[in-house]
């Protein structure tokens, strides 16, 4: 048995245990670990930046989601998709909270607004029926 697979089954066995020697740690020296991830991220930010950058070019979809999710909180709608996001496609608030992912073509097929609730019944009615 190697050494990581002794670890990892020494973990395994005493999960409680360590768990909860590792939050009292944390309880105990609050300040110092703030201070150390404050220090560390003040002399890794440039590295931190290009994870980031990384990260984002490795993952557009989970960006272009999450970018959506930020744009709609600004507005004071809630996020809470009923389908899955895919290429070509919009999302539609059928109420104040909940959105369906539609073809861009359909979402604009009928000039609708759901603050004033302009044409939405029509919206919704096709949404719902394409869904």
């Amino acid at each position: 048995m190697t050494k990581k697979e002794y670890d990892r089954q020494r973990y395994i066995d005493n999960k409680k245990k360590i768990d909860e020697r590792n939050r009292q740690y944390h309880r105990d020296n609050k300040e110092s670990i703030k201070q150390y991830k404050e220090l560390y991220y003040r002399d890794h930010k440039e590295m931190k930046k290009e994870w980031c950058r990384q990260w984002r070019m490795a993952n557009p979809e989970k960006v272009k989601c999450y970018a959506k999710r930020a744009q709609s909180q600004r507005r004071s709608l809630g996020f809470f998709p009923l389908n899955e996001y895919f290429d070509g496609s919009e999302g539609h608030h059928i109420s104040k909270n909940f959105v369906i992912y539609i073809p861009y073509e359909l979402h604009h097929s009928i000039a609708h607004n759901i603050f004033t609730w302009h044409n939405m019944e029509q919206i919704n009615k096709l949404a719902i029926e394409w869904l």
